[in-house]
């Protein structure tokens, strides 16, 4: 008996120790996967945050050279409509022939607008001012922009003076420096549109500071 009791005493003793041994390794493979994954975890998260930040950067990037071009569109296309009187051409249909060109150019935009200030296209605002279809003031202030089939039309600018609706020309017109307007739905051929205008306010020295958007 006594040598049984022993025995048993010996093969629970062993029993316990493969039992706590089998418990450690378990439990250590199990810590060890959980920190690993845990650490795997945390480095997909910062590697995700990385490339987001990338993505971020790259189209904060993109965003910035296309509201430049938009602002050098402008910018030209001001330039091109100050020269007109200066070699003798005051024909307003002059002046809408080369916005409806320069919205050719850059279909990506979906219209062009120019403002000049009072007379200082022609010096026939009161003229206009009479007639239909013509802008405030009879300003040569006019937008072109093309419908679903492709068909460029002008249009006149009818609250270009008022606050909040006209801020596009307001603000420049009086900070006499480039704007880049709050994103504002338009309905554009019908649809709504979220859109944003990149306004260059133009001055030609040689007209005494008039100015033309």
């Amino acid at each position: 008996m006594v040598s049984q009791l022993t025995h048993k005493k010996r093969m629970s003793t062993r029993a316990q120790m493969l039992i706590m041994g089998g418990l450690t390794i378990v439990l250590g493979f199990t810590v060890t996967i959980g920190v690993l994954s845990w650490q795997s975890g945390k480095e997909q998260k910062a590697l995700a945050e990385q490339y987001l930040q990338q993505i971020a950067q790259s189209r904060a990037l993109q965003v910035q050279q296309e509201l430049s071009h938009a602002r050098d569109v402008a910018s030209h296309l001001g330039q091109s409509l100050i020269a007109l009187p200066h070699v003798g051409i005051t024909d307003r249909k002059a002046a809408d022939k080369v916005m409806e060109y320069a919205l050719r150019a850059n279909p990506d935009y979906l219209s062009m607008s120019v403002i000049f200030e009072q007379n200082a296209f022609d010096g026939r605002d009161a003229e206009f001012a009479s007639q239909p279809g013509q802008a405030p003031q009879g300003r040569y202030a006019f937008f072109v922009d093309r419908d679903a089939s492709g068909t460029y039309s002008m249009h006149p600018l009818l609250s270009y003076l008022t606050p909040g609706q006209g801020d596009y020309y307001l603000i420049p017109q009086k900070s006499q420096k480039d704007t880049l307007t709050e994103p504002y739905s338009y309905a554009y051929n019908g649809v709504p549109t979220l859109l944003t205008s990149v306004a260059a306010a133009i001055i030609d020295r040689h007209l005494k500071g008039d100015r033309y958007l």
